[in-house]
């Protein structure tokens, strides 16, 4: 059989790790499989966690421009590409974002002769760039059956219906990661009933419980609540949530504990930005936000307790992973919470702050009791 995947790249991400996973399910399984991987941008850390049998292709120098930001382009790339990127911010506010990617993917096939060709990055409306893989399979490759993922709660995010309606139309079958996010697509879009399933993302627990031992994180004191949180640092995530609950904890004297957020954004929520806020704040022996982490997972393995703020997720690997490491969990509801905790006797609080902060605030007074 032959395979063709088509992602953005594999960059620190729930989306990359999940095609990471799954790659390795797929080569251990079917042995026999030729499984190519197209990347808009073949670079990221995870880069070098794809197995050997993966034959790695690459698409044009635009399409790799597409999915870089600007400030990585202005970091790694040459004046000609910082020039590239300012053109093509302007041509989407010209053209839009649907005729800009028609032009930028075009329409020329020149990937032939495969059984089975997914879209495993779906299109971000969230940004003005990201989009594209979906288009790519539909348009310049040639297989007989063409799937794509979705990665998105999309009652939570802005998206343009029309668009995805007539994109996923062609599509033999669109897989949601979860099935709350497969039901809510059908909601949303009830023509594409008969094509929309879900299928969950894929765990190497072994794997992870390795991962997990790697290295020790931090030195533990006696006496001291260690809280962990592992996400990409945005409002969507709930960044501001976890500055108001540690300030309201340490303003009712709740001050035995240490919060480590592991996860990198942009903008006013750079790790860097958030810890010098910490410190203006006086809240640096509280709170530590350590940046991006190739392996997380001893952050979470070693804390009494892991803490998920987001606002919304289609899945949220993490929680998941944190479940399989048998580490004690809260999270904020989302779509997926109640599929993922399912029988796991860890916790669910409504989606507002201020539960979450009473349930934090309650924890201290219960441990201690």
């Amino acid at each position: 059989m032959k395979i063709l995947f088509v992602s953005y790249d594999l960059g620190i991400g729930g989306i990359q790790k999940s095609l990471i996973n799954l790659l390795k399910k797929m080569v251990k399984e079917n042995p026999e499989s030729q499984i190519d991987l197209l990347l808009f941008n073949a670079k990221g850390e995870y880069f070098d966690q794809l197995p050997k049998e993966i034959n790695v292709l690459t698409a044009s120098k635009g399409l790799e421009l597409s999915v870089k930001s600007y400030g990585q382009v202005k970091k790694d790339g040459s004046l000609s590409d910082r020039v590239k990127k300012i053109c093509a911010y302007a041509r989407i506010k010209l053209l839009g974002y649907s005729r800009y990617y028609s032009k930028l993917v075009g329409k020329k096939i020149t990937h032939i002769g495969y059984d089975l060709a997914i879209s495993y990055s779906h299109d971000n409306y969230c940004s003005k760039f990201l989009k594209g893989a979906n288009l790519y399979v539909l348009r310049r490759v040639e297989a007989k059956e063409k799937h794509a993922y979705l990665h998105a709660d999309i009652s939570k995010e802005p998206v343009d219906l029309v668009h995805m309606e007539s994109i996923y139309s062609q599509f033999d079958k669109v897989f949601a990661v979860s099935k709350a996010c497969r039901d809510i697509l059908i909601e949303k879009i009830p023509s594409l009933k008969d094509i929309a399933d879900y299928r969950y993302n894929v765990f190497d627990e072994e794997e992870l419980r390795t991962l997990a031992d790697a290295y020790v994180p931090f030195e533990k004191q006696e006496g001291i609540t260690y809280f962990s949180t592992v996400t990409r640092l945005s409002y969507a995530k709930g960044i501001d949530r976890i500055f108001k609950i540690v300030e309201e904890l340490v303003a009712s004297n709740v001050k035995i504990f240490k919060w480590y957020v592991v996860g990198e954004g942009q903008g006013e929520y750079t790790s860097s930005k958030l810890n010098s806020l910490t410190k203006k704040k006086e809240l640096d022996s509280y709170l530590e936000f350590v940046g991006n982490k190739e392996n997380p997972f001893p952050y979470v393995a070693n804390s009494d307790l892991f803490v998920f703020p987001s606002r919304f997720e289609s899945f949220a690997m993490v929680v998941k992973e944190a479940s399989i490491l048998n580490v004690p969990i809260v999270t904020c509801d989302y779509s997926a919470a109640q599929e993922i905790l399912e029988g796991t006797g860890n916790t669910i609080v409504s989606n507002k702050c201020e539960d979450l902060y009473v349930y934090l605030s309650s924890y201290f007074k219960n441990t201690n009791d």
